[in-house]
């Protein structure tokens, strides 16, 4: 059987009296049955005005890691024109390492500035490592007492480098200069650490949003990108044949009523899946959940969900889920795949990058969550992220100061 968005294309080719229109809403459910009613009365069809119809599904376009930054600035901070402007051109002047090299002198564009350093992940549009680094001690250590000694300490590295006499004359003692090496060991090296700048690959739409409502998480079908199908009513005026208009409109209503049932189908599931895994929801903690449950409660077959969920996504609070995820994928370990994954990528996103942590390392931090896994499985998991290894991912601070 050919996906959905195959039938529509085919459709639209071999059918003349369908088009594709990205204005049009929903049509109501009984169009097509008015429309059969009127030929079988009048052996030719009239209209008054084009009826409209339903939603086709998604639209995937690749989005640029620039693309993905504006969008979610856009959505954090309420900018005018004129500063989505300015924080489009920054953002595509970024190197490859989240640096903003050509900068302008004015307030406008230093307030957008900050608003990007602001944004995830962190410091993108940093003038340079030494203003990163100001950048994240503002971040992390505001409120410690040792916080403008820091501040002056990350001047002096910049200044002098790291020689002591150097440092000593700027009346840093040798153990606070130890001190505040173990600390900005801690900061990433530049913005766009652990981060590719092109992430086309990665990005995907969402098919459904989960918000939370007071206490309750609602799904909402996502229709920002959705088409819309609609009739050509000024050629079925001028068709006198009404066996062939019936089975034009006929072929017209299938897939009508086709992308309905997908579309209750998937908000059906999703409202069992808000539901089921509310502690995910709530604290992060996925529940055993089975697509047979799914399919039990909705009266489908297991292989039906599976298919309904194919290449689906959930997003919730600015962080897009594969559907499936939140059904149980279990290792050997007998844990959910994807939250070993989860705690495998945070440990590494807040890893010291001048210490990196080796498999052992991050084999232990999953067995702190009392999930017993082999260093083999580790590998495995740390390549399915496209993570290199600890050595590779080591980072000496120095060379960026």
């Amino acid at each position: 059987m050919l996906e959905l968005q195959e039938q529509i294309d085919e459709l639209v080719l071999l059918n003349p009296l369908v088009d594709i229109d990205k204005d049009y809403s929903i049509a109501p459910n009984n169009y097509f049955e008015s429309k059969f009613r009127e030929l079988e009365q009048n052996y030719k069809v009239k209209f008054e005005s084009e009826e409209e119809y339903d939603e086709l599904d998604f639209i995937e376009e690749e989005k640029t890691f620039e693309q993905i930054l504006l969008e979610d600035l856009i959505l954090s901070y309420n900018l005018n024109p004129q500063e989505l402007e300015i924080a489009g051109n920054i953002i595509n002047n970024l190197d490859e390492k989240g640096y903003l090299s050509n900068y302008g002198p004015d307030e406008k564009f230093d307030y957008v500035r900050h608003l990007i350093m602001e944004s995830d992940p962190i410091g993108c549009a940093s003038k340079d490592t030494q203003e990163f680094f100001h950048f994240q001690n503002k971040l992390f250590y505001k409120n410690e007492p040792y916080f403008e000694n820091l501040n002056k300490f990350i001047e002096a590295i910049f200044t002098f480098g790291l020689d002591m006499r150097s440092l000593q004359k700027q009346n840093f003692s040798n153990q606070q200069v130890q001190f505040f090496i173990d600390k900005i060991k801690a900061f990433k090296p530049y913005p766009l650490y652990g981060y590719a700048k092109a992430n086309n690959e990665d990005f995907v739409y969402y098919d459904i949003e989960i918000k939370q409502i007071g206490n309750e998480f609602i799904p909402i079908i996502n229709d920002e990108f959705l088409n819309k199908l609609i009739v050509n009513e000024t050629l079925i005026k001028q068709i006198k044949d009404e066996i062939f208009l019936k089975e034009k409109l006929k072929e017209i209503k299938i897939l009508h009523d086709a992308l309905n049932m997908r579309h209750q189908t998937l908000l059906k599931i999703a409202n069992i899946v808000a539901r089921k895994q509310r502690l995910f929801f709530e604290k992060g903690l996925l529940q055993p959940l089975s697509m047979t449950q799914i399919a039990l409660l909705l009266g489908y077959s297991a292989s039906t969900i599976s298919r309904a969920l194919s290449n689906k996504y959930i997003l919730f609070k600015s962080k897009i889920y594969p559907f499936k995820v939140f059904f149980s994928n279990e290792s050997k370990e007998g844990v959910s795949k994807y939250r070993i994954l989860e705690i495998v990528k945070s440990a590494i996103t807040q890893e010291n990058a001048s210490n990196p942590l080796d498999d052992e390392s991050l084999r232990q931090i999953l067995i702190k969550h009392n999930i017993q896994v082999t260093r083999r499985a580790i590998v495995k998991y740390r390549k399915e992220l496209k993570i290199p290894k600890a050595k590779d991912r080591k980072v000496n601070f120095f060379e960026h100061v």
